[in-house]
């Protein structure tokens, strides 16, 4: 997989109908390395704020990532990330902050975590 197949991905998973407006950035920092930063609002104004630092070599390796979804009020819904802040996890570095819990959590995919929106947020509300 390339650097530029990777970033195109990205484009297909921000491709959903409850999306309102999206704001995202793809650096490439070296032909294998970039940097994608993003803002998305659904309709019902609730915001998701992603980064993922990659390198892509036979497949893509997400070295830091962090995916944050919040309701419209800017209350924290949860947060996927590898921030070596919780080594008590069994999946350390990776987890997910739920309120003020910390869950063990695999590393999901920017795909994956734009479907659990959807599928556990968003679908009672009304697609754009």
């Amino acid at each position: 997989m390339s650097l530029d197949k990777y970033f195109e991905s990205v484009d297909a998973a921000l491709q959903n109908p409850w999306v309102l407006i999206v704001e995202y950035q793809k650096e490439k920092r070296s032909a294998t390395v970039g940097l994608i930063t993003g803002k998305i609002i659904f309709v019902d104004y609730s915001e998701f704020y992603f980064m993922e630092y990659i390198e892509v070599t036979d497949k893509a390796r997400r070295q830091t990532y962090r995916y944050h979804y919040q309701d419209r009020t800017k209350k924290l819904i949860f947060r996927y990330d590898n921030a070596p802040h919780h080594p008590e996890t069994s999946t350390h570095p990776h987890h997910k902050h739920v309120g003020s819990e910390i869950l063990e959590s695999r590393q999901p995919t920017l795909a994956e975590v734009m479907d659990e929106i959807a599928q556990d947020y968003l679908l009672t509300a009304k697609p754009a």
